[in-house]
């Protein structure tokens, strides 16, 4: 892995500074408390009134490899590169409050706080 920092015209946190994408995965499975930490990041992520209405779909081939390789084919082209992933993720959220069912309008901003947190803590 390259460590560059991002160029900022502003002091900014390091784990931001130091993010990357990647564009190629490995195949070596990796360990269930990786993937917990992933989880327990996201958990531990702002969301309006605490409702936290997302959810994630963990696919991985310890759990059930045919659902893994099902994950991996509705992959976008744009998303090729992640075929190879020994461990998928899939987001979902729900568009109501648990406390009175009216809508959440804020829960796709909530679901990509998450996501951020699992991608800083990765």
């Amino acid at each position: 892995m390259d460590n560059k920092t991002a160029k900022a015209d502003y002091t900014i946190n390091d784990l931001i500074a130091k993010r990357w994408s990647a564009r190629a995965f490995s195949d070596r499975p990796v360990e269930k408390q990786k993937v917990m930490s992933l989880l327990e990041a996201a958990r531990w992520a702002p969301s309006s009134s605490n409702e936290q209405p997302w959810r994630f779909i963990v696919f991985t081939a310890e759990n059930n490899k045919e659902m893994l390789e099902a994950a991996r084919s509705v992959l976008s082209e744009g998303n090729s590169y992640a075929r190879k992933a020994p461990v998928l993720m899939c987001a979902v959220a729900k568009r109501t409050y648990t406390h009175n069912d009216k809508d959440n309008r804020h829960y796709m901003h909530d679901v990509g706080a998450a996501t951020a947190y699992m991608f800083l803590e990765a």
